[in-house]
Order: C-alpha cells, then sequence, then structure tokens
C-alpha cells in the first residue's frame, strides 16, 4: 500500500515540473476562514458564572435564545433551572412587556414573542400571534388546531351539557367567529374522563381550568396591548428612517442638478420616488446605498423632466390659443357694438319718422275722447307692417311717405284689437250669461275693476282705461334692438271681473227686469233710482251707476248695504235738489283727474283736472282759460269712466226744509 502511494506521489512531482509557481498559486485556493467554525465559542463555558451571568443578562432574549440553540452545551446551560434568573434579567431590558405567565416557561415565552415561525410545523414569516393559545400558527396549523364552536360546543355537550363555556380561551375573528384551541380542549377531557364520577371532584377541576382560563385571558390582553405599542413605535421608526432617506435622496438629486423637476413636481413625483427600488427602505442612506439606487433615480427623474418639458410646451400652447381666442372674440365685440350702434341709430331715425307722421297715421290731432279707443302713437310702431318698415335692414331707405301710405292698415288694426280685447273681457266673465241677442258686455251686471288702481270699470270705459293701455316710453329701441315679445296694444292681465255679482243682479231684479237681458243702457234711459238708509236714519238716493260702485267696492263677505228702489217722492226730491245743486254736478265734472290738451298727444302722465289743462293750454299754446264748453279745446279721457252724481240725503220727516241747506251741497257716501 504505502509503496503504491509512493508511485503516484512521485509520478504527480513528475507531472508539475513544467508549471511555473504563479500557476501553483493560482490553482491552489486558500482555506476560507469561516467565523465559529474552530469552536469560538467553546470556551465561554469555562468562564466564572458570576461572570457569565452578568455578561448574558444583557443580551436580548431574542439572542438568548439564538445562544441557546447554537450548541448542545449552551443550550444545557441556558435551559437549566439555574440559568433562569438569566431569563428574567433579559425580559427586564424590555419596557412594558407583561411577565411570564404560569404556563409558559421563559424560552418559550421569548420563542413566542420574537420568533415569527410556526409553533407546529416551523413554517416562517407568521407575524399574528394568538395570544389566548399562546402559540403562532400558520393557516394550514390553524385549521388544523382551533376548532370552531359548533364542533366545540359538541364535544362539551358529549361530556356533559353543563360545563360553561368560561373554562376555555378563545379567539374571536371576524370571517369564521369564536374559535377555541384544540390542545385545551383535549386535555379538559383526559382530565375529566379521568376524574371519579363525583361531583365535588368536577367542580375543582372545573374551577382549576376556570381559573387559568381566566390568568391566561388577562395575559393575553396585557401581550396584546403591549404588542400593538411595539408596532406602532416600530412603524414610526421605520417612518422616522424612511423619512430621512428620503430626504438625503433628495438632497444628492439637488446636488445632482434635478432642482428645478423636484422645485415643480407633483405628488405623483414623490410616489414615483418613493417605488424606486432601495429608496424607501427603513436603513439610513449610505454612499454605498446612494450608487445602488443612482441610476433608477435618474431614469425617474429623466422621465419627470422629459414630462415637464412636454407639459410646458403644451401649456404654452394652450395660452397661445387662449389668448388668440380672447382677442378674436374682443374684435368680434367690437364689430358688434359697431353693428349695434349702426342699428340702433337706424331705428332711432325711423322712429323719429315715424313720430313725424304718427299724427297723419291717427287723424289728430284734435284729440277727443273717442281717440281713446283707436291706436295711440306709442302703438304704431307695433302695428306688424310698420313693425316691418322699422326693422328693414339697415341699408335701406324708409321715407316718411312710405309711413303715410299705411294709414288705412292702421284704422282697420285698430278694430282688430278692441275685438281682441272684446274677446279677453268675455273669457273674464265664465259664468255670466246673456239672453239671445244681447252682447253679455253690454249687460248691467257686468262690471270690472283694476287690480292696479282698483277703479269700478263699466263696460267701454274699460277699453279705454289708461292702466290697460299704459304708454311705453322708452323701449321702443330695446324691443327692435333685442328681439323681445311685441307687448299687447290693450292687455287683460291687470283687470279682473268685478265681485258680488249675485247682490248685482238683486239690484236690477228691483226692478222687476232680467239680469240677463238687461242693459247699462236701459238702465240710464229709465233712470234708476235706489234708496239706501244711513246710519242716522237719513235715506240716501242715488243713480243706479253709483249703486253698483257701492256694491262692488264693499267686497266679497262684507256687509251690503239695504238697497231698494226709490218712491216716486223720493226721487222728486231728488230730482230737485240735483236741479238747486247743479252746479256741484259741473265742479264735480271740472274736478275729475282725466282731462287732456286736444292739441296734444294724451299721456298718462298728462292727465290732469280742468284747470291744469287751462294751466297747460296757457304756457304752452299761448291761449286763454278754457270752459266745461269749450270742448274742441280740452276733453275729458273715458279712462275715468262716465260720470256718476254724488248721492243725495234726504232730510228726516221731522226736519225742516232749510236746516239740510248748507253750504255742503250734497252729502258724499
Amino acid at each position: 500500500m504505502s509503496a503504491r502511494r509512493q508511485k503516484r506521489a512521485r509520478a504527480s512531482d513528475t507531472a508539475m515540473d513544467g508549471t511555473t509557481k504563479e500557476s501553483l498559486a493560482i490553482q491552489v485556493a486558500p482555506r476560507r476562514a469561516l467565523r465559529g467554525r474552530r469552536g469560538g465559542l467553546k470556551d465561554l463555558l469555562e468562564m466564572p458564572d458570576d461572570v457569565l451571568f452578568e455578561i448574558l443578562k444583557l443580551l436580548h432574549p431574542k439572542g438568548l435564545l439564538n445562544l441557546a440553540r447554537a450548541t448542545k452545551p449552551f443550550h444545557g446551560f441556558l435551559m437549566s433551572r439555574k440559568s433562569m434568573h438569566i431569563w428574567k434579567s433579559s425580559r427586564s431590558l424590555i419596557d412594558g412587556l407583561p411577565d411570564c405567565p404560569e404556563h409558559l416557561s421563559e424560552p418559550a415565552y421569548a420563542n413566542l414573542l420574537f420568533f415569527s415561525h410556526c409553533h407546529r410545523c416551523l413554517k416562517g414569516s407568521i407575524n399574528s400571534v394568538l395570544w389566548e393559545f399562546s402559540v403562532r400558527y400558520c393557516k394550514a396549523c390553524k385549521n388544523d388546531m382551533a376548532i370552531p364552536q359548533r364542533e366545540h360546543s359538541y364535544t362539551i355537550a358529549m361530556l356533559d351539557r353543563s360545563l360553561p363555556s368560561e373554562i376555555f380561551n378563545k379567539v374571536q375573528f371576524r370571517s369564521s367567529g369564536e374559535l377555541y384551541h384544540r390542545p385545551q380542549l383535549e386535555c379538559f377531557v383526559d382530565a375529566w374522563n379521568g376524574l371519579p364520577k363525583d361531583e365535588q371532584s368536577r367542580q375543582q377541576l372545573i374551577s382549576k381550568f376556570s381559573e387559568k382560563t381566566r390568568r391566561i385571558a388577562e395575559h393575553a390582553a396585557a401581550c396584546r396591548e403591549w404588542h400593538e405599542e411595539q408596532l406602532s413605535a416600530r412603524a414610526t421608526e421605520f417612518y422616522e428612517i424612511r423619512r430621512e432617506r428620503y430626504e438625503a435622496i433628495v438632497a444628492r438629486l439637488r446636488d445632482d442638478g434635478w432642482g428645478d423637476e423636484l422645485d415643480n413636481g407633483s405628488f405623483t413625483l414623490r410616489l414615483k420616488l418613493e417605488k424606486c427600488d432601495r429608496s424607501w427602505i427603513p436603513r439610513p442612506l449610505t454612499e454605498r446605498g446612494w450608487i445602488k439606487i443612482r441610476g433608477a433615480l435618474r431614469a425617474c427623474m429623466q422621465q419627470e423632466r422629459d414630462a415637464r418639458i412636454e407639459r410646458d410646451a403644451r401649456e404654452q400652447q394652450e395660452r397661445d390659443a387662449r389668448m388668440q381666442q380672447e382677442r378674436d372674440a374682443r374684435m368680434q365685440r367690437e364689430r358688434d357694438v359697431h353693428t349695434r350702434v349702426e342699428h340702433d341709430l337706424t331705428i332711432t331715425v325711423r322712429l323719429c319718422i315715424l313720430q313725424q307722421v304718427s299724427n297723419q297715421l291717427l287723424s289728430a290731432p284734435p284729440w277727443t275722447a273717442a281717440c281713446a279707443y283707436r291706436l295711440l302713437p306709442h302703438d304704431l310702431p307695433y302695428v306688424p307692417e310698420i313693425r316691418a318698415l322699422i326693422e328693414a335692414p339697415t341699408s335701406c331707405s324708409i321715407p316718411a311717405y312710405m309711413f303715410s301710405s299705411l294709414r288705412k292698415i292702421v284704422l282697420s288694426h285698430s278694430m282688430d284689437w278692441q275685438q281682441h280685447a272684446t274677446e279677453q273681457l268675455i273669457n273674464l266673465l265664465p259664468g255670466v250669461s246673456a239672453a239671445e241677442g244681447v252682447d253679455v258686455l253690454e249687460l248691467a251686471v257686468v262690471t270690472f275693476w283694476c287690480t292696479e288702481c282698483l277703479q269700478i270699470l263699466f263696460h267701454r270705459y274699460v277699453l279705454a282705461h289708461i292702466c290697460l293701455r299704459a304708454e311705453r316710453i322708452g323701449i321702443e329701441q330695446d324691443v327692435f334692438l333685442d328681439g323681445r315679445v311685441v307687448p299687447p296694444v290693450w292687455s287683460a292681465s291687470r283687470v279682473a271681473a268685478s265681485p258680488n255679482m249675485h247682490q248685482l243682479r238683486a239690484l236690477v231684479e228691483m226692478c222687476g227686469w232680467d239680469p240677463d237681458s238687461t242693459t247699462a243702457q236701459e238702465m240710464d234711459e229709465y233712470d234708476i233710482r235706489y234708496a239706501c238708509p244711513c246710519v242716522d236714519g237719513r235715506t240716501m238716493v242715488m243713480r243706479w251707476r253709483k249703486a253698483v260702485e257701492i256694491t262692488v267696492g264693499c267686497g266679497e263677505g262684507a256687509p251690503m248695504p239695504q238697497f231698494r228702489l226709490a218712491t216716486a217722492e223720493e226721487i222728486e226730491d231728488a230730482i230737485q235738489d240735483e236741479a238747486h245743486e247743479r252746479w256741484g254736478l259741473e265742479a264735480q265734472t271740472a274736478e275729475k283727474p282725466f282731462w287732456c290738451c286736444s292739441q296734444c298727444t294724451p299721456r298718462a302722465e298728462d292727465f290732469t283736472t280742468l284747470q291744469g289743462v287751462n294751466e297747460h293750454y296757457r304756457q304752452k299754446h299761448g291761449g286763454i282759460a278754457l270752459s266745461t264748453a269749450e270742448a274742441d279745446m280740452a276733453y275729458l279721457h273715458p279712462s275715468g269712466g262716465p260720470i256718476v252724481p254724488q248721492p243725495v240725503t234726504l232730510p228726516l220727516l221731522h226736519e225742516e226744509p232749510g236746516e239740510n241747506e248748507t253750504a255742503e251741497g250734497s252729502s258724499t257716501h
């Protein structure tokens, strides 16, 4: 055997004669020095016990457990009872950690707290702890070792249905509900089956398990609270480390010339930097770590720079387009203003021409009461044919004769609007009917009232009422320019049928006539008069129109005057009183505030008394004072309705005729 070995050695030496020392050095590698390979811990146990204890109690419990698992001598030493005070001293270094429970040893307690492996299959990375069971289980082992409530209750019921559930620890889960520990249940079942069949032994066992379960539950709650505090503190610590690392990365990026991207970057850039490889780990940034992540960060910043340049270019294009749109809009507004001014000027000129020929179109002056039922000057621009001339293109020339040629159309339009107004008034009387051959608006019981001025309006006069034909001064141009709806010549929007129709019919029925066929003209022709008692016992005699005004003015639901037909003696006395006081009716007529000058276009603001017309005529027309008889120079506008004499108050029977003759004349109701 030795000779053979010698031959092989010589052959090897012969084969290596041609090699150099350098090639030999390359082929023979030195032995790698491994830590702990030569038993570096074997002499540690030879140290004095007091020195060894002082060293080991400064270790973390996790370090002690790792040391115990390193070698068998250390395992035997640290797992012995004399080393328990080392574990306690090591555990006391951790603030807030609950004491070791009675059912666990110090190494088992350290293993539960600081090692994240499954206690059954030793699978790693098990971060959830079942504190009530004092174990860590992976998902598969938890399904085997934790039993649901239904199975647990069935097993307990097989032993004794009166057993309380408080003798077992349980864990509450959202998905699976309450779970119980199989080893604890099996331990109790074995102990229960080994007891003698007497109640005292069973109660002692139940008390023992209940007390143990209570202590375990209290300790589990304390451990869970400590664990949550540790997780929160660890998360805060990791966040601070990550934040400092991120700030260091940002500072280095600024030094590399990426400051503009960092200053103008959005929150998305921060997310991109945080998601870069190894940039958001809880570890301080070192020079070596920066070299590893610098390439990925520079690529990320380059993408942000390209996106910023593209975004700035796009925003600049949008600003340029917006400025161009604003310039175009401003130029369009200027053109529109110019067109509007030109159109406005054209409309104004044409309206002035129309105003010059308006009297010719309306055959006035002189203006009379009959003119109130025709078109007024402010109605002319809304006649369709005249409106077409006014709205003609601005390039067209509209001379005065083109307006003057529409005189017949204007007269025809006057009849049209009266017919339309009559139809609107009839629509206001849905419950009123007239006999055959009688116009419902001519009935004596039909009256209206203006919702604007609250004036009682009889038929025919309602068509000329000024509130319903208010002059539209200064809006003609706006109507033509803005294209608004043309206002009607006459509108029923501010007129309503008078209330107390039943009482009005009673007034006509007192005469023995039919209210559905008796007209206002017939009541005027027969000069019907009514009597009404006064509060002082005297009697008022009035004409039928005054009785109608009083009845309508009372309103619905108000106490009505006690009207009756006046006797022949009362009518004779009233006629004599009116004959003596004729000047009172003339004064009433002169003071009626609806007088107009026949030489001027009737306007609402020009309505005045006869004295006011005299003053106007003297100042504007250079004439002398007028009287009531000079109807060709002044007229009473029908907007105020007919002249209704005031009631005549008859004296009491015991009064002398002279006692009632006072300077007041006839009293007013």
